[in-house]
């Protein structure tokens, strides 16, 4: 099945030494009396590819299960700092809403559009087309391998479930935003110059905010000898270590 999905791919991405080197984005989402499933496939400039299978353990509609495609692919495409996005769904209705086309009138569809809206925000640029679904193949099958076992899937395709909404996620991050963590010193003195009272703590401080910036409201580490880093809180934390000791 991955092998077919390989084959399948769309139009060759613009080359890498285009000025606003774009990636793709494919989503697709759908919803039965029996499950509720996504997928999703990002592809680089270079045409590296990640794939990514989504079980839903909570009830949706169609509509609602495309938004979720959606808003998985735009989280994973900001965590890898992606600057330019070209999204691509055969979903009319999630397509023709963000865009402003159609009106939203479902109170649940309102608070994805919302929360979409917001993600999208954080790119430099996008795009989202209404694509026909024989244009969209390789997320409509991807989609379709959530049928399988999480141990039938090949190891190129990221296996999720989602046990909440991400409308509920999102309240629930906005929550934890507001606590303190140990980023918080240093958020606070780069964003506002403030420093502990105690002179060799504000000197301490000081010295280690050098190693650190802040990206659209994230915070990253320098380093000399590997990738710039992204900070995390405890719980963000936990759930990496989870994550990785599952073997995904």
């Amino acid at each position: 099945m991955i092998k077919y999905l390989l084959l399948k791919m769309p139009p060759t991405p613009e080359p890498i030494s285009s000025p606003n080197p774009t990636w793709k984005l494919f989503v697709d989402g759908s919803s039965t009396l029996i499950r509720s499933r996504a997928g999703l496939i990002l592809i680089s400039p270079e045409g590296f590819q990640v794939m990514q299978a989504i079980r839903f353990t909570f009830k949706s509609t169609n509509n609602q299960a495309e938004f979720e495609a959606l808003i998985a692919g735009l989280n994973l495409a900001r965590s890898l700092q992606v600057q330019h996005l070209s999204i691509f769904s055969d979903s009319q209705i999630m397509v023709r809403q963000t865009t402003g086309d159609y009106a939203t009138k479902d109170i649940t569809l309102t608070k994805y559009h919302a929360l979409v809206k917001s993600l999208l925000a954080f790119f430099s640029t996008h795009t989202l087309v209404q694509v026909d679904r024989e244009d969209n193949t390789m997320t409509d099958l991807l989609s379709k391998l959530i049928e399988l076992e999480k141990d039938q899937l090949e190891g190129s395709v990221y296996f999720e479930e989602l046990k909440i909404p991400a409308i509920e996620g999102q309240q629930i991050m906005e929550i934890c935003i507001a606590d303190v963590t140990w980023m918080t010193p240093i958020i606070d003195y780069l964003k506002e110059g403030i420093l502990p009272k105690d002179p060799t703590e504000a000197k301490k401080l000081r010295s280690q905010a050098a190693k650190y910036f802040i990206e659209k409201d994230t915070l990253y580490k320098r380093t000399f000898d590997s990738p710039i880093l992204k900070c995390i809180d405890p719980d963000e934390a936990l759930y990496c270590m989870r994550e990785v000791h599952e073997g995904i």
